[in-house]
């Protein structure tokens, strides 16, 4: 009945009218006294299954159809819930040695210029660049003992509303400002006095002309620059794959994708960024602040392989099948918490060379 008639018309398959009793009789008593002929229709009908769809391919081709009528993401935009997500592993993961180089500077800077003048110095200008919901103040602010001012910048103005609550309880003065940080205006866009510029988990998503723009900004203001948290390339998962390795070139290959400021650097910018910086006789230090996710984090977990699955069904959506079986592996295990995943990414600390500190 139904579509059978069409969908069952294929090598090794006999059909009789529904209710026609004496074809069916003809058909069963053919088959059970000619084994040959029985046995050939089974290796064809065996031989036909190979190329019909399964349920599962026909859903996976169906939700890349739904996919494909949505608008592709903006990739300069984040999700509130990821960002506080992941705060905790970041908080976790910055390197603490190079924490204390910036607390120290932050010191001598701020008290030099009261010592010269006689006066009290004011408070410490920061501006924190792709703020998203603060996460980069909510650490810093606590650890460094001077009197700070912080301007946040970020071009979601829903995300800056967010900053500007989970910050108030700081006590310290709050600035906001919605805008675009592109290559080209972010001089103009760092307020006059500005003595530190900081960033967590946003260098990897921008290009060459980009960064060598904040290059140039630091040294137009003198000011020092701390980054944090940008993603260096190398993921580890415990239990291992045979995949691991693909899944790692494939997201790599997708992060020098175009992030809004044209082809980013992705791996490589914070080495380029230490290099724009010490040809302008900047001192700089790098330093490791891996993410080690145990499997209690899964909730993380999950949201960290989801994110790699959307990069690399675009960067090889040939692969498709092969991404989605270690995809389906490595989300199972997460959710029975039985992973393991470390994540290398790297702080960057650099003063300037003049920082007028004795």
């Amino acid at each position: 009945g139904g579509a059978l008639s069409t969908t069952g018309l294929r090598p090794g398959v006999r059909q009789y009218q529904a209710g026609d009793v004496a074809g069916l009789r003809a058909c069963l008593e053919d088959w059970l006294t000619n084994p040959g002929a029985l046995g050939e229709a089974a290796t064809q009908v065996q031989q036909a299954a190979r190329s019909l769809r399964s349920w599962q391919s026909t859903a996976i081709d169906f939700q890349r159809a739904l996919e494909d009528l949505l608008p592709p993401p903006d990739p300069t935009t984040f999700d509130s819930d990821w960002l506080a997500l992941r705060e905790p592993a970041d908080h976790l993961a910055r390197n603490k040695r190079l924490l204390s180089e910036v607390l120290v500077w932050a010191e001598q800077d701020y008290c030099h210029p009261g010592v010269l003048s006689g006066h009290h110095a004011p408070p410490l200008l920061v501006v924190d660049l792709g703020t998203g919901t603060g996460s980069n103040a909510r650490y810093l602010v606590p650890a460094m003992t001077v009197p700070q001012r912080w301007v946040l910048l970020d071009q979601d103005e829903h995300l800056l509303a967010l900053a500007g609550e989970r910050l108030q309880h700081l006590d310290v003065p709050l600035e906001t400002h919605a805008c675009h940080l592109n290559a080209k205006r972010l001089a103009g866009q760092i307020p006059d006095g500005t003595r530190l510029i900081t960033a967590s988990a946003l260098i990897d998503l921008m290009s060459e002309d980009w960064l060598e723009a904040l290059a140039v900004a630091a040294t137009r203001h003198n000011a020092g620059v701390f980054i944090v948290l940008s993603y260096a390339g190398n993921v580890e998962l415990s239990p291992a794959d045979q995949d691991d390795d693909w899944i790692r070139e494939t997201v790599n290959e997708h992060q020098h994708n175009d992030k809004g400021t044209g082809a980013a650097l992705g791996p490589s910018a914070t080495n380029y960024l230490k290099q724009q910086l010490e040809l302008r006789d900047y001192q700089v230090s790098v330093a490791p602040s891996p993410w080690r996710l145990t499997p209690a984090q899964s909730a993380l977990q999950r949201a960290l392989l989801e994110g790699w699955r959307d990069a690399v069904m675009q960067q090889s959506p040939s692969e498709r099948q092969r991404a989605e079986r270690w995809f389906g592996l490595r989300l199972k295990q997460a959710d029975e918490q039985s992973l393991s995943i470390r994540v290398e990414h790297e702080d960057l600390f650099a003063r300037p060379a003049r920082d007028g500190v004795a």
